[in-house]
């Protein structure tokens, strides 16, 4: 069996492995808009997601939560001399109402910030700080600018933007896998008539996920005159609020929006290109790239031959033996092929039934780790937990004999308990299984 020790860190315990992590402490989306009243001027609006785990957080005697974390956000605006023409700082208290949420990874706190300019081409650094002027990321927006005529800065949304309001997806001005639907809200600038396409093109995609995914192109983009992106903000919970689109009674206001079809995007680097009627020429183009990032993909499905090894538990012996073997792409690609069939949702790419059982086994890697048995997936009870889920409800025992016992209750489909015995310190066994009627 492929071993969780060739593909784990161990940064704080030389006795408790962990699986790798991929996620990201910190994102950042930078968008230019027209100055309300000063047609020389743009709005750079700076929205931030700091993730929990990432900050240190201290006991709090504030009513807004347990424990409380002092981040500092720095950001420099420079134009194309390199010459700083505005920096502003953001310093804020993020609170977390657990301990558990304090370390969370999926957990994050949002923020805004927006400034004024004059109009220009700029660079945008952004700096995140934790207590102590503790550097945590640092990420550069590298062009800012809003054309005299053409296409801005797209903002990448999982609602439709063709209503009043629409939620901005945070993530460096890429968007996310794990999404149900894909829009982008585009700003137009100038008198752009129809007709008005977009193309999108795969430049490097996962190639386990490229079976599954399909070219666009020519799809038609909506333009909807007189309308504009009002500056989003966050609340005092660090909740940031859904964008709201005003109504705008003044010419060469236009927003557009592309909904991509279901397959269009799997984890990977895309061009997306639009296709406008020009000034001088009969068609002009504007360019953007971006990322489709699996932002939560499960630890335990980084690494395909350990992946393969989790999942004996549903496979049977041929289906192992035809997954296992080969690149880790092609075992990845096998494996996602196999989950296939039970995926709930199966004209999308996003597999909702495969991440949850890989969620089970993020969860069972650390629930279960003992010192006799360092990977928790690998155990009696982990089996279980990633068949079953974790139980609704577990009653813990001490039986005569220094045995440690657990009983594991399922309840609704399955009616049935588990129990597990653990004796002198050594593994937990699975004693029994128990219908409840």
């Amino acid at each position: 069996m492929y071993s969780v020790y060739s593909q784990i860190s161990k940064p704080f315990s030389n006795l408790y492995p962990v699986l790798p992590d991929i996620s990201e402490p910190f994102f950042v989306d930078c968008k230019p808009v027209i100055h309300a009243y000063d047609k020389d001027s743009l709005t750079i609006i700076c929205a931030f997601r700091i993730q929990f785990d990432a900050l240190t957080f201290t006991n709090s005697t504030s009513p807004f939560g347990e424990f409380e974390s002092n981040p500092t956000i720095e950001i420099e605006c420079r134009d194309t001399n390199g010459i700083i023409k505005y920096r502003t700082f953001w310093k804020d208290t993020v609170y977390a109402n657990s301990y558990e949420q304090s370390n969370a990874k999926n957990d994050y706190a949002y923020g805004i910030l927006d400034f004024n300019v004059v109009k220009g081409h700029y660079t945008i650094n952004i700096s995140l700080f934790d207590r102590g002027s503790q550097s945590i990321k640092r990420i550069r927006v590298p062009s800012i600018t809003i054309p005299s005529y053409g296409f801005g800065t797209p903002y990448f949304t999982e609602s439709n933007p063709s209503g009043d309001f629409f939620q901005p997806i945070i993530m460096n001005g890429n968007t996310s896998f794990t999404k149900s639907q894909q829009f982008v809200c585009i700003p137009v600038y100038g008198d752009i008539k129809k007709p008005v396409y977009a193309e999108l093109k795969r430049l490097q995609a996962y190639q386990e996920f490229s079976f599954g995914t399909k070219q666009v192109s020519a799809a038609l983009i909506e333009l909807i005159p007189d309308k504009s992106v009002e500056v989003p903000i966050a609340d005092k919970y660090h909740i940031l609020q859904d964008c709201k689109l005003m109504k705008v009674n003044k010419k060469g206001n236009t927003l557009a929006f592309i909904q991509f079809p279901e397959n269009a995007l799997a984890p990977g680097k895309y061009s997306m290109n639009i296709i406008y009627p020009g000034i001088k020429k009969k068609q002009d183009t504007a360019h953007f790239e971006f990322t489709c990032i699996w932002e939560d993909m499960p630890k335990s499905l980084i690494n395909a031959s350990y992946a393969a090894d989790i999942m004996k538990y549903i496979l049977k012996d041929d289906e192992y033996d035809t997954i296992i073997g080969g690149s880790d792409i092609e075992i990845r690609t096998r494996l996602i092929q196999w989950w296939k069939k039970l995926d709930p949702t199966p004209t999308t790419i996003y597999n909702e039934a495969m991440t949850e059982y890989f969620r089970r086994a993020d969860n069972a890697f650390t629930a279960f780790q003992t010192i006799q048995e360092s990977d928790g997936i690998m155990t009696s009870r982990g089996k279980i937990a990633l068949l079953y889920g974790f139980p609704q409800y577990i009653e813990k025992n001490i039986l005569n004999g220094n045995i440690q016992q657990e009983i594991w209750s399922y309840s609704a489909i399955l009616n049935k308990k588990f129990i597990f015995e653990q004796k002198n310190g050594e593994k937990y066994t699975l004693k029994k299984i128990v219908s409840i009627q």
